[in-house]
Formats: C-alpha cells, sequence, structure tokens
C-alpha cells in the first residue's frame, strides 16, 4: 500500500526545478544548459555514459560543485539548503560505492546514529530499529561493522541511512553499479518498494537505460553536458527514442529484450 505523504497547499508545483543548469571546471563545461523539473512523488532518471555529466549535477543539487543557472528543491535555491542544516535532513544522497560510503571502524548503529545527532533528533532507538525494518535487515546488524556485510548488505545500511531522517527528496547516484548483478534486482526492488511506500521524490542516475526504465516513468538522457531528450517509460520500450545516442543506448542495454522477461517488481 503506498502512503504517499501529503504535499502542503503552499508547496512548489516541483519537489525539484533546475533551470539552464552549467557547470564548469576551468575550461571545461561539463554541463550545458540543462533544464528539468521533478514533480512531488515521482522518480525520474537520469541516463548517460561515464562523462556524460549526469553525477555533477548531483553535485550541484548538493552544492559540492561550482554551477551556474538555477536549483531549487522543494522550493529553495539549493546553494541556500546546502548551507542551513535544518533544511538538510529534508534531501539525502545514497551514493554509488557502498564500500566506500560507510565508515570502516563505525558499527551500523553508529552510522545510523551520527545523522540523528548532527540534527539533534531524539528517540533514536526507535528509529534505527524502524530504518533496519524499512530496508529489510535483521535488528542484529546494528552491532556489525562494514567488513562483514556484503555489498548489498552495505547498500541497504547506506539507503536505511539516507531514510532515517525522513528526507522529502532521494539523490540516487548509480546506487546498483558497484554491486553484483544477482544483488542489483533485490535493492533495485527495495527502492522501488520505498518510492511506493514513503512516496518519496527519487532523482535517479544510472548508465544501464533497462535499469532506470524500470525504476523511472520518465527518463532524461544525456551527452556530453547536454540533454538529448526526454522520454516516458512507454516510448522506451516501444522503441520511440528519436535520437541516435539514445538509440545506441537501447542496443547497448538490448532493453528490448529485457522488456519480455522483467525480474524487478
Amino acid at each position: 500500500m503506498k502512503h504517499a505523504r501529503p504535499v502542503p497547499v503552499n508547496a512548489p508545483a516541483n519537489a525539484l526545478d533546475v533551470k539552464n543548469l552549467c557547470v564548469t571546471y576551468g575550461s571545461a563545461r561539463v554541463v550545458n544548459d540543462v533544464s528539468f523539473s521533478v514533480a512531488h512523488g515521482e522518480c525520474l532518471g537520469l541516463i548517460g555514459e561515464s562523462g556524460s555529466g549526469k553525477s555533477t549535477i548531483l553535485k550541484a543539487l548538493t552544492g559540492t560543485a561550482p554551477a551556474a543557472g538555477m536549483m531549487e528543491i522543494l522550493g529553495m535555491p539549493a546553494s541556500a539548503r546546502a548551507r542551513d542544516k535544518r533544511h538538510t535532513r529534508s534531501v539525502q544522497m545514497v551514493f554509488q560505492d557502498p564500500y566506500a560510503a560507510l565508515h570502516p571502524r563505525h558499527s551500523v548503529e553508529r552510522i545510523l546514529e551520527e545523522p540523528l545527532a548532527i540534527q539533534g533528533i531524539g528517540d533514536r532507538e526507535a528509529k534505527i530499529r524502524a530504518s533496519l525494518a524499512s530496508v529489510g535487515l535483521p535488528l542484529g546488524f546494528r552491532f556489525r561493522y562494514p567488513h562483514q556485510l556484503s555489498g548489498g548488505q552495505r547498500q541497504r545500511v547506506a539507503i536505511a541511512r539516507a531514510l532515517i531522517l525522513e528526507p522529502e527528496v532521494l539523490l540516487l547516484d548509480e546506487p546498483t553499479s558497484a554491486l553484483d548483478v544477482s544483488v542489483q534486482a533485490e535493492v533495485l526492488n527495495l527502492l522501488a518498494k520505498l518510492h511506493r511506500e514513503h512516496g518519496l521524490t527519487m532523482l535517479f542516475v544510472g548508465h544501464d537505460l533497462g535499469v532506470i526504465a524500470h525504476m523511472c516513468a520518465r527518463v532524461i538522457v544525456l551527452n556530453k553536458g547536454e540533454l538529448v531528450e526526454t522520454l516516458m517509460r512507454d516510448q522506451i520500450y516501444s522503441g520511440q527514442a528519436t535520437q541516435p545516442y539514445t538509440k545506441q543506448l537501447l542496443r547497448a542495454t538490448k532493453l528490448e529484450q529485457r522488456s519480455a522477461n522483467r525480474n524487478i517488481a
């Protein structure tokens, strides 16, 4: 059952608004005049090869990349939100590599407790229990350390850490690409379940069009820092891509074969 969070009457029309975004490092323009929006509760995909600028867009939204243009998250400029601890809890991020994202000398309990302590949130015991349950990990895992977990279990802990602050927006930077193929579907199913149950707004970055299409009803295609094409899921599966670059991605992921045998809920 979906428990979508209610959108306040005075809330902005979209959870994320990006207009004319440019990111430049030295003389290299890695994101060039990109614009898009994400509705409340929507899961939008950003797809492209390495170097397409998709992960840089997430960095710009979190204030860790030099950006020009307009970026608003829940009606507030992204730069202002990144500086204000009161607002950072409403936007959380899950990173690509679960091996690097967790402190190797901290227990799972300490990893989950840290964001609560930073935000000054009480009732930590109940929140740790609930966050572990939400990602399908037994309570006993709270006493384990990252080296005692598999890659999929580590990513579940990373997702639990992001969700423990009850964010409205979740930024996902290729959250399954570092996992074994057999584990990827489990983590994707978990993310899809959390999206349905919590009504989260998600911006899902990836390089596999098949994975993105399973998760997202709408997909933006990026190439060399520029927006190439925007497609709905049905258009992808029916082969209605119009741009040569998108057609190349479709061929590379053999999406037409996957659509006949979907294994992700």
